[in-house]
């Protein structure tokens, strides 16, 4: 009975992430991405972070999806980021990858805290309006500990990744 039911998960990721790929062969052309895994999301402003190097599970959904990581020729795989690097890598989108909003490392963030203030505490640091870089919040433990739930990732990215 288990056996089946995982087989029949297994198959149901394999069918969403296929559906993905022969969307993605419409696409125009590949967007850089910067995906940041990692930061403090109480300051007011974005100074340093972790993203998403070579040889890691984000580099595979991007992939799918459509996009490329600007670091996947990194050697590291959870390189130390500041704000300054950004800008000299300009990707077309950042995922700011964001657990829970009302905690964060276990500690209990601002009570006010939004989507919106994520955005801002990116902005407040990329001040030349040149870049045009699109900043994406993606909130949820899913986008930090994918599993079952990898299809809804890739629907999310991908339609990031395709909006305009």
């Amino acid at each position: 009975e288990k056996e089946k039911l995982a087989k029949d998960l297994v198959n149901k990721i394999q069918h969403g992430i296929d559906e993905i790929k022969k969307k993605r062969r419409n696409m125009r052309q590949k967007k850089t991405v910067l995906i940041c895994v990692s930061r403090d999301i109480n300051e007011d402003a974005v100074y340093n972070f972790y993203s998403v190097g070579s040889n890691v599970f984000y580099n595979e959904l991007l992939e799918i999806v459509g996009g490329k990581n600007v670091l996947c020729e990194f050697p590291i795989q959870y390189p130390l980021m500041t704000i300054d690097g950004v800008m000299k890598l300009k990707p077309d989108v950042v995922f700011d990858l964001v657990g829970d909003l009302k905690t964060h490392d276990g500690l209990k963030t601002k009570s006010s805290f939004n989507v919106e203030q994520i955005t801002q505490s990116w902005k407040k640091k990329l001040p030349n309006k040149h870049l045009n870089i699109k900043i994406i919040p993606l909130v949820g433990t899913k986008f930090l500990r994918p599993g079952p739930r990898i299809v809804e990732i890739l629907q999310v990215m991908y339609k990031t990744l395709n909006t305009n």
